[in-house]
């Protein structure tokens, strides 16, 4: 069986890619919604050292009246951080070298706990 050439990186792109110039201060970029199911708990807390019961033990939680575990203030921002979107993909790659600040604004508005 014989293969035809590679396809072309464009072939590939997850969404338009755009200039650094072509960016706009204070344009959004709208990440999508994830679970945060148990195992990403345990696996954080493995990854991170933190091993407060808080963030991965229920019947600890339930014991002192929450309603289950918390997930860690760092996990919920590295969830929610501009590479957890497409945001990286959308500069072009002749691009890249180009500086880039972002601002990263969030407001813990409730609990993240896993579903029930």
């Amino acid at each position: 069986m014989t293969q035809g050439p590679p396809s072309p990186a464009a072939d590939h792109r997850m969404c338009e890619q755009r200039w650094f110039e072509d960016f706009a201060i204070g344009e959004r970029f709208v990440l999508p919604s994830r679970t945060m199911i148990e195992a990403l708990f345990a696996a954080f807390a493995l990854a991170s050292g933190d091993n407060h019961p808080i963030h991965y033990d229920v019947e600890f939680c339930r014991a002192r009246g929450m309603p289950h575990m918390l997930a860690h203030g760092f996990q919920v921002l590295i969830q929610t951080a501009a590479g957890a979107g497409l945001f990286p993909q959308r500069f072009h790659p002749q691009s890249a070298s180009d500086c880039v600040r972002l601002q990263l604004s969030r407001k813990d508005a409730r609990p993240v706990r896993p579903p029930r």
